[in-house]
């Protein structure tokens, strides 16, 4: 029988970094944000947010801010759904660019989008 020492260890930083890449899925996993789209010509997307849905009727324009380029978000997806047509959609990100993001958002057709840290942009994804 060996000897248990109860004595912390160090985490490997292969073990902080699997467990910051869980964490990030879980809390995108879980958390969904609904908008009305009367009230939104903008809007901000929190960094633990999975799912953006817009209720109510058609709006001309929203201008999305997304999480700045981070390290710390790479991978993270957001999804993006509406009931209605909004004609005109914009995209922002501090350090981020933006390849695929729709011009425009099609009723009931959901997209989303996810950040790539080695490129520095969101990108369409499937």
């Amino acid at each position: 029988m060996s000897d248990i020492k109860n004595t912390p260890s160090a985490a490997a930083s292969s073990d902080q970094s699997w467990f910051n890449s869980v964490t990030k899925i879980l809390k995108a996993a879980i958390t969904s944000i609904v908008i009305n789209n009367n009230a939104a010509t903008a809007y901000t997307v929190p960094a633990d947010t999975g799912l953006v849905r817009f209720t109510g009727t058609q709006a001309a324009s929203i201008a999305f801010t997304l999480p700045a380029a981070d390290v710390s978000i790479d991978g993270l997806k957001i999804a993006f759904s509406s009931v209605a047509t909004v004609a005109t959609l914009t995209w922002a990100s501090t350090g981020a660019t933006f390849s695929g993001a729709p011009a425009t958002f099609a009723a009931n057709t959901p997209f989303a989008l996810q950040y790539s840290h080695a490129t520095t942009s969101w990108e369409r994804a499937a």
